[in-house]
């Protein structure tokens, strides 16, 4: 099935980009076909019910903001984008503040996957407080690393947790790592 153009997804919903919120949109009796009850009263239906009112509110398991249009899921950002810019996203859309329910045009920007990967969270699993730095028992030394298109590089072994976590910054801004790279 082809993608939606804006002027399909236009017609059905509002974007608030202060906000981030979509809005249903009235419909025209025009896009209902009902047979059995009469096209005017489910049009009536539909808009007594929907029109006005906030669209894709459900979260879905990754957290993001869905809804459905025509029988097909899709995200709240990457529609918002749609209807921001008058086209789909071309990559991913990153959250730049890392709060997947935020959908501000402020706060979206379309990336690749590798740059969305330079915006990351700090781990759950990360014990130092700070990305790509770990404690080595082998070595009784902090290391220092990071992660760049899916590879590891080695930055350095340290005595001090201060200067490997410096360094790995240093690495952050040589890699053009997001500012918000690494936050709780």
């Amino acid at each position: 099935m082809a993608e939606l153009s804006y002027a399909q997804v236009s017609a059905l919903l509002k974007y608030d980009s202060e906000t981030g919120k979509l809005y249903w949109l009235e419909r025209p009796v025009e896009m209902f076909s009902d047979a059995f009850l009469g096209s005017e009263w489910s049009a009536k239906k539909w808009n007594t019910r929907y029109a006005g009112k906030e669209a894709f509110t459900a979260l879905d398991g990754g957290g993001y903001h869905y809804g459905q249009i025509f029988k097909r899921p899709h995200r709240a950002h990457r529609v918002g984008w749609l209807l921001h810019t008058g086209f789909w996203p071309e990559h991913q859309i990153d959250h730049i503040n890392g709060v997947r329910t935020d959908n501000r045009i402020a706060n979206l920007r379309d990336v690749t996957h590798a740059e969305n990967n330079k915006n990351n969270c700090l781990r759950s699993d990360n014990y130092s407080g700070h990305p790509g730095v770990g404690w080595c028992n082998k070595r009784k030394m902090w290391r220092a690393r990071i992660m760049e298109l899916g590879r590891e590089t080695h930055i350095g072994y340290f005595t001090d947790f201060d200067t490997a976590v410096q360094i790995r910054k240093k690495a952050e801004i040589d890699h053009n790592f997001h500012p918000n790279h690494g936050r709780d």
